[in-house]
């Protein structure tokens, strides 16, 4: 069955968003509900902050609220530490334990501090944020590998499984991806140059090589560099042969001060952009450096990408990094663009806001969920030690976040600049091996803006009805539009499902049933036998 939020006028729009964003990543169904009195005690209810409930029949569980979220400091003079599942995780108040109905620690907090990017606000430009890295508690604490809310959150779910198990109450949940993988992987390419040589360079010293004026570099040399940043056609064929699919973010402005790209109006640009689209690859916005600064210059690349890539942009990642948050996600919003990637420590792999999970941006200053889904970003190539030349070294570290990611049942976002891949610039085959690692990996492999799709549609499955008697019970979901797989995990005692209409026979694995071919159907009803 579903869970009951309790809807009072403390749940403020902060908690409230705190507490979806953790039952929606563990997958629970719930529901917000003013009159908890008409639930009865098969029923279970969670109560946030103070609220008088002796009149409830309901199962109550609480969670305490003991900081107000509006006034959270950037920097809280204390931190504690939980223990959990061999980790030491930073804590913003110390664990209560004892009640078995009451949440050990302010949970909704310690969520809302890290997404929120609350230890950031105080940074006025984006170089000040991305020197202050180490200055953050997950660096401190020698955790910034480790998704610390994903891990609170783990530690939530358990609390609440362990609640319902005692009191007989049967929740089900959603599965973290379509069908039951264990994680999530997408690749993602920033494109930031295409050639070694600008042509007017290259030209130039053409004529003088012929000239006997410099010796240094042959046209034969130029152009081979040439082809080591031009690998489009060598990286589809490579991921053909695997099927898989990436995200490929362009810059749109041809000059970023003494900073020559390329132009995406070119002929040679425009036969990329439908090479990429026919073979099922994404296309996103990689702003340019100093948009920031600009702000006008979002909206203008976005249109320039748009027509001449003849795509409609789902999200974006920030050249150099160079954004503030929440701000970039504002951006995001006022572009209608549905997720950014710019979350990702600039000299660090690691999880900046502490997750591996997408998750709704949140603005403080309006006290509002924003539309934009943020998709932290696990590494890059040159955050790895060493600036990934040291093969040894990139795979044990790449192989830990891969660990650290399918633990929670995240998503691995790896970036990867197209100019880096086939050159020594990252230790010689690293990227080849990464790949086979990755090919036979239990992963949700998919694009961005599938990943992000998936994303508002699991949120958008909802339970329509539970009745359970002695000998059956009946589940109605109801699905949102295109949603094509989905799976269920079941309560751990045994079920036997009888009957599913519309047909749509499911595969059981252990105690997760998994749907497919379910788009066009949006009312499933599944009849169970005990």
């Amino acid at each position: 069955m579903k869970l009951y939020c309790l809807d009072q006028a403390h749940v403020t729009p902060e908690a409230r968003y705190a507490l979806e964003h953790a039952l929606h990543q563990i997958g629970f169904f719930f529901e917000w509900t003013k009159h908890p009195g008409k639930l009865d005690s098969s029923r279970m209810l969670i109560a946030y902050g103070a609220s008088d409930l002796y009149a409830v029949r309901a199962a109550v569980l609480r969670l305490p609220a003991r900081f107000d979220l509006t006034a959270l400091t950037p920097r809280p003079e204390r931190w504690h530490t939980l223990e959990f599942d061999g980790l030491s995780l930073p804590l913003l108040d110390e664990p209560e334990n004892g009640d078995p109905a009451t949440f050990p620690f302010d949970l909704l907090a310690n969520i809302f501090y890290h997404l929120t990017r609350l230890e950031e606000q105080p940074y006025r430009t984006p170089e000040q944020a991305d020197a202050s890295f180490a200055d953050s508690i997950l660096h401190r604490a020698d955790q910034h590998r480790v998704p610390v809310v994903d891990h609170l959150i783990r530690y939530f779910e358990r609390f609440v499984m362990e609640f319902a198990r005692r009191r007989r109450i049967f929740l089900l949940k959603k599965t973290a991806f379509p069908q039951n993988e264990s994680f999530g992987l997408a690749l993602t390419h920033d494109v930031d140059q295409v050639r070694a040589f600008h042509p007017l360079k290259k030209e130039a010293l053409k004529i003088g090589y012929y000239l006997g004026l410099q010796k240094r570099f042959t046209p034969q040399q130029m152009d081979q560099a040439d082809g080591q940043y031009w690998i489009f056609d060598r990286l589809l064929k490579d991921y053909a042969a695997g099927d898989w699919k990436a995200t490929f973010f362009f810059i749109a402005r041809y000059t970023e001060q003494r900073h020559f790209r390329y132009r995406i109006n070119s002929g040679r640009f425009q036969r990329l952009f439908r090479q990429l689209q026919a073979a099922g690859q994404e296309i996103g916005l990689h702003p340019s450096r100093f948009a920031f600064d600009h702000p006008d210059r979002y909206r203008k690349e976005k249109i320039r990408l748009e027509k001449f890539a003849a795509a409609k942009l789902t999200g974006m990642r920030h050249h150099y990094l160079r954004c503030l948050f929440p701000r970039i996600w504002a951006i995001a919003e006022e572009l209608n663009l549905a997720y950014d990637a710019s979350l990702i420590y600039n000299h660090r792999g690691g999880f900046r806001a502490g997750t591996a999970h997408p998750f709704i941006a949140f603005d403080p200053a309006k006290r509002r969920p924003l539309k934009t889904v943020a998709v932290p970003t696990a590494f890059f190539e040159k955050s790895l030690p060493n600036n990934g030349r040291d093969a040894v070294q990139n795979e044990n570290y790449v192989l830990q976040l891969v660990q650290n990611v399918a633990r929670v049942h995240g998503i691995l976002t790896s970036l990867w600049h197209t100019n880096n891949i086939y050159r020594d610039e990252i230790a010689p085959g690293f990227w080849f091996r990464f790949l086979n690692h990755m090919k036979n990996q239990p992963a949700f492999k998919a694009t961005l803006a599938d990943h992000v799709r998936w994303f508002h549609q699991r949120r958008q499955l909802a339970l329509l009805l539970f009745e359970r008697s002695d000998s059956r019970t009946v589940v109605q979901l109801q699905l949102p539009p295109e949603l094509d797989q989905f799976g269920l995990i079941l309560p751990a005692e045994r079920w036997h499902l009888q009957h599913v209409a519309p047909h749509c026979e499911p595969t059981v694995l252990g105690n997760a049933l998994l749907f497919s071919g379910c788009c066009g159907i949006r009312t499933l009803e599944l009849i169970f036998s005990d």
